[in-house]
């Protein structure tokens, strides 16, 4: 099956859905750099995740995106930067960290 794709060099993709034997669930299988929650290509995802940590709100990101052809909406750039932040955290070294700080004023 043909899916539309939010990407900026595609229009859609080909999908595969399948059905399991056992139990009748259905499935879809779909193209390297498509993800099925919203079909967007990885360097999108990417790119919204660089907009947000650079200062970015989601709502300005995703017009941004849009701006350049990449409809994505600022849901999705909000989500995809809380798994990013989760993803983090998880390989975040246990333990306390050292941090040293300073503050050089010159009057």
């Amino acid at each position: 099956m043909r899916k539309p794709v939010g990407d900026h060099k595609l229009q859609e993709a080909i999908a595969c859905r399948y059905e399991c034997a056992s139990c009748k669930r259905t499935f879809r299988h779909y193209p390297s750099g498509i993800t099925p929650k919203d079909q967007s290509p990885r360097t999108v995802v990417l790119a919204a995740l660089m907009m947000y940590a650079l200062g970015l709100s989601c709502s300005a990101a995703s017009h941004l995106l849009g701006a350049l052809g990449a409809e994505v909406c600022k849901m999705s750039v909000w989500r995809d930067a809380q798994e990013a932040g989760e993803a983090l955290r998880k390989r975040r070294p246990a333990g306390r960290v050292r941090v040293l700080g300073a503050d050089e004023t010159v009057l």
